[in-house]
């Protein structure tokens, strides 16, 4: 075991970051996505999937040494409503919901969370990884709401969201 306090031990015989004492700051944003065309469920699911690794990768090309957690709400069609996260890796992308019907809208709620860079580089890597997907895909986006977030604003970092007023 080791003596230092930012390392804890896994049970592997290596030491491993112990990110509870690190700076973990975040970016929030609620976004209107335009496609070219019409898109079904699958087709969703995969813009979810695609932004979910262009911002982790983004994140980490910022200098993060950790996704803490991303993860996204996402409304379209009608009834439709996904949940999308991922800790970083894209083998670990999860989107799962209620299908809606075909859409070329999306509202998106996003929150990034990440280790060792601060709230203004997180919404740049976020905006990053937002802008490569629409550009690739073809998408429009409106900004309608940001928020950048630290360490010290534990509130924030506790508070829900209010989905009914974004």
């Amino acid at each position: 075991m080791t003596n230092d306090p930012k390392q804890n031990e896994a049970g592997d015989g290596k030491s491993h970051p112990d990110h509870t004492h690190e700076e973990i700051n975040g970016y929030c944003a609620t976004y209107i996505f335009k496609a070219p065309r019409m898109l079904d469920n699958d087709g969703v699911k995969d813009f979810a999937r695609e932004l979910m690794k262009a911002i982790a990768e983004a994140c980490m090309r910022h200098g993060a040494t950790d996704v803490g957690h991303i993860k996204a709400h996402i409304e379209y069609g009608g009834e439709g409503f996904l949940y999308a996260d991922t800790l970083g890796d894209a083998a670990d992308i999860m989107v799962r919901g209620r299908d809606g019907s075909p859409t070329d809208t999306i509202k998106l709620v996003i929150n990034t969370i990440i280790v060792d860079i601060e709230a203004p580089q997180i919404r740049d890597a976020n905006e990053e990884g937002v802008d490569e997907v629409c550009s690739r895909l073809g998408f429009t986006k409106e900004i309608l709401k940001q928020d950048l977030y630290d360490a010290d604003d534990h509130e924030h970092l506790l508070q829900a969201p209010d989905y009914d007023n974004l």
